[in-house]
């Protein structure tokens, strides 16, 4: 039986945030427990909260996306890191994946992708890397 995964969403845009929570919370078995659209504010949440997944754009006001990550990684390293984004080229992928990033998906073509590793996850019990 699927469990409920715990998703903080990191992300500056609020339409998208909004769009992202609502696909995840009617789609998938998953509960989202924060939202941040900074990263100093994500890190102390997410510290907070060991959430099972932590979806992150890139792109954030205050910082780095890819930094925010292996930042989280270092701290939270059962939570699966998520980038979810529109600057999805080869070299990003690979710096995502060098600085710990578990998934990588590009915002404009993979949305539904999402929900079905959040999906995968519940099955599996939730949270850790699955590759």
């Amino acid at each position: 039986m699927a469990q409920s995964v715990t998703v903080f969403i990191v992300e500056g845009s609020p339409s998208v945030r909004e769009c992202l929570a609502d696909l995840i919370s009617e789609e998938g078995p998953a509960r989202i427990i924060g939202y941040a659209d900074k990263a100093a504010d994500a890190m102390r949440e997410i510290v907070a909260q060991h959430p099972d997944v932590t979806l992150v754009d890139i792109s954030l006001r205050d910082g780095s996306g890819v930094d925010l990550l292996a930042s989280i990684k270092r701290r939270c390293p059962a939570t699966t890191a998520v980038v979810l984004s529109n600057e999805a080229q080869p070299p990003m992928r690979s710096r995502c994946r060098h600085r710990g990033v578990d998934h990588f998906f590009d915002v404009t073509i993979d949305i539904g992708e999402v929900v079905a590793l959040l999906r995968r996850l519940a099955q599996r019990g939730a949270g850790g890397a699955t590759g």
